[in-house]
């Protein structure tokens, strides 16, 4: 995983400056996407099995998951004085900056003028 954790640390930085950051589950689902069917995929796998001994049969699904917590965990130790976690925050003090009389104004507009159109 070293080799995309550069990428998913600028896609998170990334998230949150679009008010949009990311907990730790929605951040492994990312991972887990963006490794999906490449050779990383197939370098997590061979050694999970290899350092996890899973059993073939009754443990398939536990290999397939590719990254879980303890994923995250390394993941955020390593990275740790990049990304800052914390609590949720509200971000409605952009409304009161968005909601003014001429943005309005212009949004009806926008609006009315596409619905005489159509």
């Amino acid at each position: 995983m070293l080799k995309v954790e550069n990428q998913i640390v600028t896609l998170l930085i990334q998230m949150a400056h679009m008010h949009q950051p990311l907990n730790a589950t929605e951040a492994l689902h990312l991972a887990n996407d963006l490794t999906e069917g490449n050779e990383i995929q197939e370098e997590v796998i061979t050694w999970k099995k290899k350092h996890l001994h899973y059993k073939e049969e009754t443990d398939k699904n536990k290999v397939t998951r590719m990254l879980e917590c303890g994923c995250w965990n390394g993941f955020m130790r390593r990275n740790g004085h990049l990304i800052v976690c914390k609590r949720g925050q509200k971000f409605a003090m952009d409304r009161d900056t968005w909601s003014t009389y001429h943005n309005f104004v212009d949004m009806y507009n926008a609006v009315y003028g596409g619905m005489e159109e159509a």
